[in-house]
């Protein structure tokens, strides 16, 4: 087993750049091993911007986004399509961005 290991970004910008390149990562690397990848999700300031900054970067391609299956952590007990629930602001972050299979994203009812 290996030790944990804290990092530390200077500012919330160079966090939410820096854990949207490990994602991208993380998914080819599980993409390549598996054939399909997983991610759960969450909500937030940093937890959206990290979406966005996934959303913008051009290695994002490197993902087959169709073969990716999205799941949620946490949720807002708001109705579907609200602006503060956590599903809306992924969508428009990044979801809505990147051709994920609509069958494969899985939102809190």
């Amino acid at each position: 087993m290996s030790t944990p290991t804290a990092v530390v970004h200077r500012d919330s910008s160079m966090l939410a750049k820096a854990t949207a390149a490990r994602i991208v990562t993380r998914l080819v690397d599980a993409q390549s091993a598996q054939g399909r990848a997983s991610i759960v999700l969450t909500g937030g300031g940093i937890g959206i911007a990290v979406l966005a900054e996934l959303a913008r970067a051009s290695a994002r391609d490197a993902v087959d986004w169709r073969h990716l299956d999205v799941w949620w952590g946490d949720e807002r007990f708001l109705p579907s399509g609200d602006s503060e629930r956590n599903e809306t602001q992924a969508r428009a972050a990044l979801l809505d961005h990147v051709g994920v299979a609509p069958e494969r994203v899985r939102p809190m009812p």
